[in-house]
């Protein structure tokens, strides 16, 4: 039998802003420090500057505030408080890399300041599991949170693992956030996995048919319930691509041609 989700809210936040109507950079970007044809669609400072939102998370990193700010416009999206998600929610974050920006950060102090020099807090950040946590503590969450890193299917994967679930009925709703971020170390090693003019692909960041690699950071929520109580059903027959990106921009497709539009709250 087919799984089915119903979508009450969702939230997205990309090198172009906030809000689902942010199109992405799949051709554009600024040149990589590492190989001029190397492109990189950074989400920009201003658009993770949110007092209200992250009011809690101040010393969150930037992976944790892509996940934080996307669930948080989600559920307002779903019309939901943080009073509502305080229990019967669940979490699941989905990534292929992680917060490898803060991985690296804290290997380099590492070899700067030995073991006993590191930050406590950088340490924390390299966690996968730390976004979720942030997620969590930003809503007082006490329901179930997960942390699912898959190279290939993540997002697949965050929103099988929600369907699971709520046919348990471990939860009344969830929210699935799928996160990805850039870094030095990864701009690097894309222009060096790229052989010109050979078209290589870098996943999950690739966004490009032609030569020329985009790498690509930001992330996408969903709010999940049974299909039921939602705005519009989502299918997870049509997310059985090979490619992380592919599902967003599937996702993307699918809920806009579901019968009432996010927004509409009647």
């Amino acid at each position: 039998m087919t799984a089915m989700l119903s979508v009450c809210g969702m939230g997205l936040v990309n090198a172009d802003g906030r809000g689902w109507d942010r199109q992405g950079c799949a051709e554009v970007g600024a040149p990589s420090e590492n190989d001029s044809s190397l492109r990189v669609c950074r989400v920009r400072p201003e658009s993770l500057e949110d007092p209200v939102a992250l009011k809690k998370l101040r010393r969150a990193d930037r992976f944790s505030k892509f996940a934080a700010l996307s669930a948080w416009d989600a559920v307002a999206d779903a019309g939901l408080s943080a009073a509502d998600l305080a229990t019967g929610t669940g979490i699941i974050v989905t990534t292929a890399w992680g917060p490898h920006g803060a991985t690296f950060d804290f290997l380099d102090e590492i070899l700067d300041f030995g073991d006993g020099g590191v930050s406590p807090t950088r340490f924390s950040h390299s966690v996968h599991n730390a976004a979720a946590a942030y997620v969590a503590i930003l809503f007082g969450s006490r329901g179930p949170t997960c942390t699912l890193a898959d190279f290939e299917r993540p997002l697949r994967g965050g929103l099988s693992l929600a369907s699971l679930w709520l046919r348990e009925d471990r939860c009344r709703r969830i929210l699935v956030t799928y996160t990805e971020e850039s870094s030095g170390p990864m701009e690097y090693i894309a222009a060096m996995r790229r052989a010109p003019g050979a078209g290589g692909f870098v996943q999950p960041f690739n966004l490009s048919s032609d030569p020329s690699a985009v790498l690509s950071e930001g992330s996408v929520c969903l709010v999940l319930a049974r299909p039921e109580e939602g705005r519009g059903v989502l299918d997870l027959a049509r997310f059985d691509g090979d490619h992380p990106i592919r599902d967003v921009f599937a996702l993307r497709e699918h809920l806009a041609g579901l019968r009432r539009p996010v927004g509409d709250k009647t």
